[in-house]
């Protein structure tokens, strides 16, 4: 069967002669964190929101009414809940219509519609799915908490996606070996692209995720458009069979790459 990807981010590629610097808020109260926040639709292979620094506080989601166990277990923290509440009202412009287009099962803390739309989604913080970290020898793993129950700390990377493949859920969450590289016009860089299957073995060990890891070949390279979110091939430049690929930029400036495939189903990494 035919699959299409995309991988979610993401290298950066700065080529000299522009230094972008983020400014990161002072005085920031305990209970409010900073952190790296993006949203992908593997339906459409764009993203809702582009990677970007969120401030996000505790109470998010209980001042607008919403009300769990894990929200109430943790009150004073900050929870991944929170961030997609807080993405939801970047997105939306303002908290109207945000429980509307985002609902929570407030026995459960499964989610059961985001953006409005009830097609199976995840989320991602630094990589993999939140845990408590103690191995399972049933079902070897961790167990996963749900998105209520998953407390964020500054500077941690929270992905939001809606699968591709919204059957089977064999998406790979997909990384370059570079998060970033600095280099002169013309000259090359290469990345390597790899991925473990998200679904399956989210939750597992760091030594599990490693052996399950894969390279990912015949993924097409594209620079995202940090406006609008939509991608744009890069003429000829297709990740080999060891995940490979090079490109070099002949102007100055700041490059966000990711990657599209015919292939296996993709996840956006940060």
């Amino acid at each position: 069967m035919k699959k299409r990807a995309l991988s979610l981010l993401m290298a950066v590629l700065m080529v000299v002669g522009l230094l972008p610097a983020t400014a990161r808020a002072a005085g920031e109260e305990r209970t409010s964190v900073t952190v790296q926040a993006s949203f992908y639709d593997g339906r459409t292979q764009e993203f809702v929101m582009v990677p970007q620094e969120l401030a996000v506080s505790s109470g998010e989601a209980t001042k607008l009414g919403y009300e769990t166990k894990g929200l109430t277990q943790n009150a004073d923290k900050v929870t991944v809940f929170d961030a997609l509440v807080k993405a939801h009202e970047v997105l939306m412009g303002g908290t109207d219509g945000v429980t509307d287009a985002l609902k929570l099962d407030s026995s459960s803390g499964w989610l059961t519609t985001v953006m409005g739309e009830t097609d199976p989604f995840s989320f991602a913080v630094n990589g993999v799915a939140p845990n408590d970290g103690i191995y399972n020898e049933t079902y070897k793993g961790y167990t996963g908490y749900s998105i209520d129950q998953a407390v964020l700390n500054d500077g941690d990377e929270v992905q939001f996606f809606f699968y591709e493949d919204g059957e089977g859920y064999s998406d790979f969450y997909t990384t370059f070996n570079k998060d970033t590289a600095l280099v002169r016009p013309e000259d090359t860089v290469e990345l390597v692209a790899s991925g473990y299957m998200y679904m399956y073995y989210n939750c597992s060990t760091p030594e599990v995720i490693a052996e399950r890891t894969q390279k990912i070949s015949g993924a097409q390279l594209c620079t995202l458009n940090m406006e609008t979110g939509k991608l744009s091939p890069i003429a000829e430049k297709v990740t080999d069979s060891n995940g490979k690929v090079s490109v070099s930029f002949q102007e100055e400036g700041t490059y966000y790459l990711t990657l599209q495939s015919d292939g296996d189903y993709l996840i956006a990494p940060i």
